[in-house]
């Protein structure tokens, strides 16, 4: 009893510590509204004269962009909980620099709010001053003993957006993505400010206990109730949290499709056109200078190898999900074809396999150890015919989406996957698994308009999936041609022009929809005001 009473003396005194600094943040975003709210009311009256009592209660129309406050800067806070070298990460990171460049409808200043940002494993954006990055919540666990991490990560962005409300109470819009648990949080400190969030994937699918449906994985045993127990606590969390955004996009109509699926009640808040924001990439793709060959010799070597062989390059984290198992084993049946065996005179056959290897995560550790053993060991694919790069550099990168022939890209059900997209942007073909985000951002030139379409699709089967290679391998002007047509699609589609202005004017649409309910306050709070004013010059009068 003793026991019991002294852990609800301590959560009663955690409950109080807790209040005490959300009434502060509290206190801070307030005063930012009725700052703002005045500012409003006198552009208002600067418009349409002084607010008497008379002045008409019913809500001002919607002014149309540029908003009332236009000198002012439109100020963004985006938060995301690892901001690492993924996709998701490459997206927020191009978000961020789009918005900066896209000054023309408003502008705008940019902040990334994140839990964890490791400089030497980064996108250089983040690290050379472009984009301000702030890190909070980095000194909590992000596991317990290597377990409830879905909890540590909600406990995490939940700090990182209370200590964003606290530090940037001016905040005029919020992105979330990921993490919808930060929602709830930001609108209980800040519950004035419209939140954009970015739906890439429900959370809960990504769950490698699951299967594609959202059901787990057959398993027994009371650990196993406990865990479903446990994950179904923070798939409600999830739902619930969702309801707190002001606005929802998806990055693809495979995502919001799913996210519809997951959340029935979200059907009508996405649209199926216009909620639809497909990750942009950079146009003018990054170019490896002589320069840079020459001050650095593992580059050089790297560039000179990708060149002289036939290359196919996977770039994916090392995780079981990406399924990169698939592109080593389609890529030792191309290596038996009888056409492509070492000749005198014949190009070699080469595939890179790239990407993020986080030494935090036990996943990408074991995993990359186990894609060596697959493709050196058990398939004994030459050394000289394979190889595996952690982390790669911008540079490194650049080298092999230019001087490859063509893109293997192997998740099934992925959410997008913007690296397709990269290797289009730079004239490469792709090869993909026929469904999730492929299909809408690369196409298939076997079963649509060829003219339309930047690569093959294939089954997740590493026969079909050799097949597909092959073509590509064996014919550098059907590659060329495919490549070209993949980099239309991408001018089409997915430039960063299209997308940053996309966002930006959903911002605004957002902080004027929000300013609004502002000045309508402002006009009601003016009007008993003067009704107040003229209420006791009246009975001053009479009382002369």
């Amino acid at each position: 009893m003793g026991l019991l009473l002294l852990g609800l003396l301590y959560a009663f005194g955690a409950a109080c510590f807790v209040n005490y600094f959300v009434m502060f943040a509290r206190i801070r975003t307030t005063e930012k509204y009725i700052e703002r709210r005045e500012k409003l009311l006198a552009a208002h009256e600067a418009l349409h004269g002084p607010v008497t009592a008379e002045t008409e209660s019913a809500t001002p129309p919607p002014p149309p962009p540029p908003l009332l406050l236009r000198a002012e800067p439109l100020r963004v806070v985006f938060l995301h909980p690892d901001l690492g070298i993924g996709g998701a990460e490459r997206l927020i990171v191009d978000a961020a620099v789009g918005l900066q460049r896209c000054q023309s409808i408003q502008p705008v200043e940019v902040t990334i709010v994140t839990n964890h940002h490791d400089p030497t494993r980064a996108f250089a954006e983040t690290t050379n001053g472009m984009v301000r990055v702030v890190v909070r919540g980095s000194r909590l666990p992000a596991s317990i003993l290597g377990r409830a991490k879905v909890l540590c990560a909600t406990l995490r962005m939940g700090f990182a957006a209370f200590a964003t409300c606290w530090a940037f109470p001016d905040t005029d819009c919020f992105v979330v993505d990921q993490v919808a648990a930060a929602m709830p949080v930001l609108n209980i400190c800040a519950g004035k400010t419209p939140i954009l969030f970015y739906s890439h994937f429900p959370d809960q699918l990504c769950n490698s206990n699951r299967n594609a449906d959202g059901t787990f994985k057959t398993s027994s045993g009371s650990a196993s109730a406990a865990h479903e127990t446990y994950r179904g606590l923070f798939d409600q969390v999830e739902a619930s949290s969702m309801n707190f955004a002001t606005s929802i996009v998806c990055n693809s109509k495979f995502s919001r499709q799913v996210s519809v699926d997951t959340f029935p009640a979200l059907a009508e808040r996405i649209r199926e056109d216009a909620d639809i924001f497909y990750p942009p990439v950079e146009m003018k793709v990054r170019e490896v200078t002589a320069s840079a060959l020459a001050e650095s010799a593992p580059l050089r070597e790297l560039h000179a190898a990708v060149r002289d062989a036939v290359t196919f390059v996977s770039i994916n984290r090392y995780e079981r999900k990406k399924n990169v198992a698939l592109a080593i084993e389609a890529f030792a049946r191309v290596l038996a074809m009888g056409e492509f065996k070492a000749a005198e005179g014949r190009r070699p056959l080469m595939l890179v396999v790239a990407g993020g290897c986080d030494p935090r995560q036990e996943e990408n550790v074991q995993h990359a150890d186990e894609l060596v053993a697959l493709a050196t060991g058990k398939l004994q694919i030459p050394a000289s015919q394979v190889r595996f790069l952690k982390n790669i550099t911008d540079e490194e990168k650049a080298v092999l989406l230019s001087e490859m022939r063509a893109l293997v890209y192997t998740p099934s059900r992925e959410h997008f996957g913007i690296v397709p997209v990269e290797a289009m942007a730079y004239a490469k073909p792709v090869v993909a698994i026929a469904d999730g985000g492929p299909c809408e951002s690369v196409g298939d030139v076997e079963h649509e308009d060829p003219a339309l379409c930047g690569g093959l699709l294939s089954s997740p089967e590493p026969s079909e999936f050799a097949e597909k290679m092959a073509c590509f391998a064996r014919d550098a002007d059907y590659a060329a041609k495919v490549g070209a047509q993949g980099r239309a699609r991408v001018v089409e589609k997915f430039s960063m022009e299209t997308f940053s202005t996309q966002l930006a004017t959903r911002l605004v649409e957002l902080r004027a929809a929000a300013d609004n309910k502002l000045l309508a306050e402002g006009i009601e709070f003016a009007k008993k005001e003067a009704a107040s004013k003229a209420g006791k010059a009246a009975a001053k009068e009479k009382r002369e």
